[in-house]
């Protein structure tokens, strides 16, 4: 049975005869037409004979709506530099500059830069009045217990559930195939997560969500703990801060930035540092 069947076996067509290639279920006329001779069928030469005149298309239909003629605008604002109206009512005559969440600092140097903004100076470590209190300071057993449930109810017991990124870093199983294909092997710490694999998208509760659950409930256990109203400090989210700013330099600085959460309070805070007893890093 195996002979017969490698015996007679079906003959595949080394070159397709033309009755095969013209068929309507191959569709080769749109190749095929090119090969058609363009011949002349005399009838502008008969029309002339017979002193017909002989038109285009173009002269003889006209558009149904009438085209609208092109008008071509200029962007002055990229050419002209644009005047100061003195007369508009926000005018003020001091320049300040403004500073977004968009804007650049110098790399590597970005806590300096902060400091010029915004007038400050950094401290090697928190204030001793700080650390001193956190020595002596006791959690109760109760704050303990929620501090505890509300990291549960933040990261395990939120119901919110939408699809996640795609988490690239794969736990390292012992191999991987970019490790099997590397030459030289071994140029990073192939140990540390695998990107050899691909996993599908997962449900579960976002970080932004996560976080912002954490921040309201410690905002929340600390005012409990110190016993302050929260009237009197107000956690905001997702607001705007405008504030201006002197430089040293005598230039003045408009904030204009969007932080996720702040603290306002009635009362200006105290200065935990002087510039004369703390030595930027």
């Amino acid at each position: 049975m195996k002979l017969t069947q490698v015996l007679m076996r079906k003959r595949k067509m080394i070159k397709k005869p033309q009755s095969f290639v013209d068929n309507m279920l191959w569709n080769n006329s749109w190749y095929r037409g090119q090969e058609r001779p363009v011949r002349s069928t005399g009838i502008k030469e008969r029309l002339a004979d017979l002193n017909k005149p002989v038109y285009q298309i173009d002269e003889l239909m006209s558009p149904i709506i009438p085209l609208a003629e092109k008008e071509t605008f200029t962007l002055d604002t990229r050419k002209l530099e644009q005047k100061r109206d003195e007369s508009h009512p926000l005018w003020k005559d001091e320049v300040a500059y403004t500073y977004t969440d968009s804007s650049w600092q110098a790399r590597d140097n970005e806590l300096l830069f902060a400091q010029a903004n915004t007038n400050t100076v950094a401290v090697q470590s928190l204030p001793d009045n700080i650390i001193n209190k956190y020595n002596n300071t006791k959690v109760r057993e109760d704050t303990e217990e929620r501090l505890e449930r509300l990291l549960v109810s933040c990261y395990v017991g939120d119901a919110w559930q939408v699809k996640l990124p795609r988490n690239f870093k794969v736990p390292y199983i012992g191999w991987h195939p970019v490790e099997s294909r590397m030459k030289p092997r071994n140029l990073y710490n192939h140990e540390a997560f695998s990107w050899g694999w691909k996993l599908p998208r997962e449900y579960g509760i976002p970080n932004n969500r996560k976080l912002g659950n954490l921040t309201r409930g410690i905002f929340k256990e600390i005012c409990k703990n110190r016993k302050i109203s929260l009237s009197e400090h107000r956690l905001l989210e997702e607001s705007i801060v405008r504030q201006f700013i002197r430089r040293p330099d005598g230039k003045l600085l408009r904030l204009n930035v969007k932080p996720g959460f702040f603290v306002s309070g009635s009362k200006p805070l105290e200065n935990l540092s002087t510039p004369t007893s703390t030595v930027s890093p």
